[in-house]
């Protein structure tokens, strides 16, 4: 996903009067030439000229990695803005830079540290925001994420960051259903699929009433902060699931009311559409929001994961690779196209595009299962039970179940026999 950061190039290099040298105004003159002209390994080899002369200048670093960040060289951008922040942790722009190159590493916790350091200074920056709502997709945190993408939607008024706020809702609705005993799981699942409630009031539940009347009053972010709040206590699954339902509904809402026309709009057509089962609609909306000005990644995502649902995986793939090519550090589609080439049985190729979303969500269970049988697949058992074996956790015992299978085509009768009871323990505890 192209994230809109635009690379700022600080002008304001002062050379103080000890490093008054003609040679250093020359260096300095030519570097921010260099840059206005977008020649920027000739501003790169100018910058490191002017560091030999005058070491640790903390302005000259920041424009170096902001550099080294416009020519995607984000290893060295993190490198020269670690450094511009130790020597003058003021230059705020330099942790934002820094956050960015971050992300587009797959070192996803570690840029929503510095995007959130950066946003105390900056609360409003747009910028900011949508890296760091994405920052916590991919890092595998709705809730967050859903959080930033609020506080974006108060800043922009845009259609797109009210749909990805809905979406937020919807995956974090996931997560929390997964957490719930099944008595609260069955009652959460039917009350999503009720109509919305009318009245904000739930006098046994003061977190979701807050969270229900902001959400009303068009404060998205108090209300995503007392969701978040009221998911962490047991409590009543009906009335936990109508609040994610009205709060969805609200966001879905705003983009209509923001943007009827727009791509985001269409988007939310299409699915219900093919909700519906009107498969044609749905493919006419889906080339609506395709065609849309401003087309961007996330629609060839949510396009592609049409094509797949109804078979057509080539076509799937390709909307995925277009995706990709807009947003290379995007994991989550990392882990798409792995699936495909998994369902298309190409274990192979499948093997990287899952690696590394494995690595930047290590909690997401159906990523590390894809990649677990794509080794094995390939002749690399051990290091699938390697991945399988560092699961952080296995709520619902698919990954001991592989383990098991696992264990016994490498003749480890006795780990698979354990690793079966870990799994029927599991699944018995889910049917309970």
């Amino acid at each position: 996903m192209k994230l809109g950061l635009t690379l700022v190039l600080f002008s304001g290099l002062t050379i103080a009067a000890a490093d008054s040298a003609q040679e250093l105004r020359r260096l300095v003159q030519q570097a921010q030439r260099a840059e206005q002209q977008n020649q920027l390994d000739d501003a790169i080899s100018l910058y490191q000229q002017i560091l030999r002369i005058r070491p640790g200048w903390a302005s000259a670093e920041l424009n170096l990695g902001l550099v080294y960040h416009s020519h995607a060289d984000y290893p060295n951008a993190i490198r020269v803005l670690s450094q511009a922040l130790q020597h003058a942790p003021e230059l705020h722009s330099a942790r934002l830079f820094r956050g960015a190159s971050l992300y587009h590493t797959g070192r996803f916790q570690d840029a929503v540290h510095d995007l959130n350091e950066y946003l105390r200074h900056q609360p409003d920056d747009p910028d900011a925001l949508a890296l760091l709502a994405n920052a916590y997709v991919s890092a595998g945190d709705p809730g967050q994420a859903a959080v930033a993408w609020a506080a974006l939607a108060r800043v922009s008024r845009d259609a797109a960051a009210y749909f990805q706020l809905s979406e937020s809702f919807v995956e974090f609705g996931r997560r929390v259903l997964g957490r719930l005993s099944t008595e609260d799981a069955k009652a959460f699942r039917d009350a999503l699929a009720a109509p919305t409630q009318s009245g904000c009031e739930i006098p046994s539940a003061p977190e979701l009433t807050k969270a229900r009347c902001s959400a009303d009053q068009g404060d998205f972010e108090t209300a995503t902060r007392a969701l978040i709040a009221a998911s962490d206590k047991t409590g009543s699954g009906t009335d936990l699931a109508n609040t994610f339902n009205r709060l969805t509904q609200a966001a879905v809402v705003k983009v209509f009311s923001t943007a009827p026309d727009s791509g985001w709009a269409a988007l939310l057509r299409a699915q219900a559409a093919d909700e519906a089962g009107r498969t044609e609609e749905a493919e006419k909306y889906y080339q609506n929001a395709l065609s849309a000005p401003g087309a961007v990644s996330e629609i060839y995502v949510r396009y592609g994961q049409f094509q797949c649902k109804h078979s057509q995986f080539e076509q799937g793939l390709a909307s995925y690779q277009h995706a990709l090519q807009t947003d290379p550090a995007n994991a989550r589609v990392m882990g798409l196209i792995g699936e495909v080439h998994v369902l298309q049985d190409r274990p192979a190729k499948a093997i990287p595009f899952l690696r590394r979303a494995l690595q930047a969500n290590p909690g997401e269970t159906q990523t590390r299962l894809y990649l677990a049988q794509s080794l094995t697949r390939t002749g690399r058992a051990v290091e699938a039970l390697q991945i399988l074996e560092s699961a952080p956790d296995d709520e619902d015992g698919r990954i001991h179940y592989l383990l098991a299978r696992t264990y016994q085509q490498q003749g480890a009768s006795e780990k698979a026999r354990k690793a079966m009871e870990v799994f029927r323990h599991r699944r018995e505890g889910i049917r309970r």
